[in-house]
């Protein structure tokens, strides 16, 4: 296929005399006399080359070459003209063209100057063919993932941004500010907006990782947001790549994981806290069968002396119901019932208190909670989880408790608290069960203290069981990873338990253990933790 070459020049001789050139050497060649007449034929033809003069009337050809390289960039470019000053050559380079070619020409160094700036002009359109092809597909990468990408200036002006970003906040484009996505951020537990973290980011060099909440168009996101300090171009200027993940759909499902298992919780306890709850309800039942009866004859023995008292003046009528009188206070066992009855309303009160205390404690642990930290007891929490918790521990240990009576109040998720004590407290209960199992000892024993340390507090939950082998200890914390028997336990308890202390409340959660004698695990909570 034949390459297009146009020659522009004001000199019909100049024009004939490359054309003849040209044809010679296999070129098509198209020719103007002047800029404007050259431009229609850049429009029509596929041309390859420019060969134009710089001076012509009207319009120059340095104002060809600016037209040239704004509107048809691919094509190569060659001056042809007298040089005879260092600063119509400087002119000519300044311009942007490939070389250039002098008067009288000389047929053979204008066919190679002609065939070395096609040949430069074709290994560039290759290499930017090649960039554009890997740009290209690097868009197609970036647009095909499900995470928002985001190329932000020093400027906080936005570069670039992938398909994804758009589809979740309308109205955000490239060359707008950070602060039109700003409008749809909803930061957790801090004021600061995206510009800040990325100002801060720009200042320090170092990158940040936060979750971060955002109204879009589809509805409530929960985004995890990573911000990364990047060098552009020269590596002079500095810019920021702002990640976000949507991770709605995976804090929902980790919610709905820790109330699952709660409830699952719940469901093994279920049986004994029935126990608990009948055992007080069947004696109350009989205490309160018991006050009816005496109570009937105690209202019998009163008539009755009523009516002694009423027939005072007979000494015939006095004397027998004297003695009727005695036969019923034989027959009621006055002593007894002036013994039994306080005792009796005692034990209800208690039973009543009881089946309150553990209703109260099961609302308390089956709550699904908040989504934010509230001010929380920590006694109380564990008081609770204690009392839910009676029937798994009472049979094979004792447990007892010293809590710090002026514990001050933590900023936490009360609801998540529990789930990490049950987990705790039930894991110690079957280690004191298996070494009694074990022949070890008879009977274990749990203690549960409670005191400020710092600017947080501190728990401690210690038990007599087994302890925890050295082999397994560094994967207690590991997910579905478990020591007990199928349908015993699924490896879940101390993974979500270290998740809530670290992730939620930043807090610590650690143990010390000997094999054969027992575990302590001390758990660290800050008064107020901003995550």
């Amino acid at each position: 296929m034949s390459v297009f070459v146009l020659v522009v020049d004001d000199e019909p001789s100049v024009l004939k005399l490359l054309q003849t050139i040209l044809m010679q050497g296999g070129y098509t060649v198209k020719t103007a006399n002047s800029v404007e007449g050259a431009k229609p034929i850049l429009e029509q033809y596929p041309i390859a080359l420019l060969i134009t003069d710089l001076q012509m009337p009207e319009v120059s050809g340095l104002e060809l070459i600016g037209f040239v390289r704004q509107h048809h960039p691919e094509i190569g470019i060659i001056v042809a003209t007298i040089l005879d000053k260092p600063a119509d050559a400087q002119r000519v380079i300044d311009a942007g063209v490939y070389g250039y070619i002098i008067k009288p020409f000389n047929k053979n160094l204008v066919l190679i100057t002609v065939a070395n700036t096609l040949r430069r002009r074709e290994l560039e359109l290759q290499q930017i063919n090649s960039r554009k092809s890997i740009e290209s597909q690097l868009e197609i990468i970036m647009n095909s993932l499900h995470v928002g990408l985001l190329l932000v200036d020093d400027q906080a002006g936005i570069i670039a941004l992938n398909r994804q970003l758009s589809v979740w906040f309308d109205g955000v484009s490239k060359g707008d500010s950070l602060a039109q996505l700003d409008q749809f951020y909803v930061p957790y537990e801090s004021e600061q907006s995206l510009q800040l973290f990325t100002e801060q980011a720009l200042r320090t060099g170092e990158g940040y990782h936060f979750l971060a909440h955002f109204l879009s168009k589809q509805g409530e996101l929960d985004m995890q947001v990573s911000l990364l300090v990047v060098k552009l171009g020269d590596q002079s200027k500095r810019a920021v790549v702002l990640m976000l993940e949507d991770i709605t759909e995976q804090l929902n499902k980790e919610r709905e994981l820790r109330q699952a298992q709660k409830l699952e919780a719940i469901g093994q306890l279920a049986a004994g806290i029935t126990h608990e709850i009948n055992t007080p309800i069947q004696y109350l039942g009989d205490n309160i069968r018991f006050l009816g009866e005496a109570l009937e004859e105690l209202f019998g023995f009163i008539h009755s002396s009523l009516l002694l008292v009423d027939g005072e003046n007979s000494n015939e009528v006095t004397r027998s119901l004297q003695k009727k009188f005695e036969e019923l206070k034989q027959d009621s066992d006055l002593e007894y019932l002036q013994q039994e009855l306080p005792q009796t309303l005692v034990q209800c009160l208690s039973g009543i208190s009881r089946i309150s205390s553990i209703i109260k404690a099961m609302r308390e642990f089956s709550h699904p909670g908040t989504e934010s930290k509230i001010d929380t007891d920590v006694n109380q929490c564990l008081e609770s989880t204690v009392i839910i918790s009676r029937n798994e521990w009472k049979y094979a240990s004792d447990l007892t408790t010293q809590f710090q009576e002026d514990l001050p109040l933590i900023s936490a998720l009360p609801g998540e608290l529990n789930q990490v004590f049950l987990n705790i407290l039930i894991n110690a209960s079957h280690a004191i069960s298996s070494r009694i199992h074990e022949g070890g000892i008879q009977r274990g024993c749990i203690h549960i203290t409670t005191q400020k340390a710092g600017d947080g507090v501190l728990i401690t939950i210690a038990d007599n069981g087994g302890g925890i082998p050295q082999e397994i200890q560094e994967r207690v914390y590991t997910p579905f990873f478990t020591t007990k028997e199928i349908g015993k336990g699924t490896g879940q308890g101390l993974a979500i338990a270290k998740n809530i202390v670290v992730e939620k409340h930043g807090g610590e959660i650690s143990f010390e253990t000997e094999e054969g004698e027992g575990t302590t695990f001390f758990i660290r909570l800050p008064m107020e933790y901003s995550k």
